[in-house]
């Protein structure tokens, strides 16, 4: 039980849930729009509205999400860089930012009396507030991962370092090819996982924007 790092399982457990509870809302919502509401509008209503309390909720979900994620990866980062504080202050103010403007945006969507409303007019600064959270959720990213890595692969240098200073006291050959460390293998996954996310909101992101500035009056 010691060995287990509770902080991070209790995120993994986290990001579960909340990814459980999204796809619980989305069922609820399909069955809501296409089976039980006869309103006006049809379906499409019912899913467009963004003031309803399903989307709501989902966008309360997702954004807890993003925080919980970005939140485990700052820690990470912490962890990884033998807790200097002095490297994380960046990332830590980029996450309290994008707390602050998700905050805005749940307050902003649940005080809106329709989506119109919540779209144009004095509402419709929920589009900069979005594009804003994005982007420091995205620069949190990279920069938290390149960070790691950095400090993954110089750790690595200085092993191989030692490594070949072993070697040579050992008389062997110190022109023989390194083979592939543990820690390089460390640094490939986190390039590529973080990768993949970041790819993912940077997606999403220009979607967003680009959809917005479609529907703008």
């Amino acid at each position: 039980m010691k060995l287990i790092n509770w902080i991070v399982l209790l995120f993994a457990l986290l990001l579960a849930f909340f990814a459980t509870f999204d796809v619980a809302l989305s069922l609820m919502h399909a069955i809501e729009a296409f089976i039980l509401y006869t309103g006006s509008g049809g379906s499409e209503e019912r899913y467009t509205r963004m003031a309803d309390w399903v989307n709501i909720l989902k966008t309360v979900n997702v954004v807890v999400g993003k925080q919980i994620s970005d939140g485990a990866l700052v820690y990470r980062c912490w962890r990884v860089t033998n807790k200097n504080y002095l490297l994380v202050v960046l990332p830590t103010l980029l996450w309290f930012g994008d707390l602050a403007m998700t905050i805005f945006i749940i307050f902003l969507e649940a005080t809106a009396g329709n989506t119109h409303e919540l779209l144009t007019g004095g509402e419709a600064r929920i589009t900069a507030v979005i594009t804003s959270a994005w982007s420091m959720s995205i620069a949190n990213n990279i920069m938290t991962t390149g960070l790691i890595v950095w400090f993954i692969r110089r750790v690595d240098k200085h092993s191989a370092l030692y490594a070949m200073q072993i070697s040579s006291l050992n008389n062997s050959s110190g022109n023989r090819r390194r083979k592939r460390t543990k820690l390089q293998n460390v640094i490939r996954i986190m390039i590529e996982s973080g990768l993949m996310y970041t790819v993912a909101a940077i997606i999403a992101f220009i979607t967003f924007v680009d959809e917005s500035s479609t529907d703008s009056p």
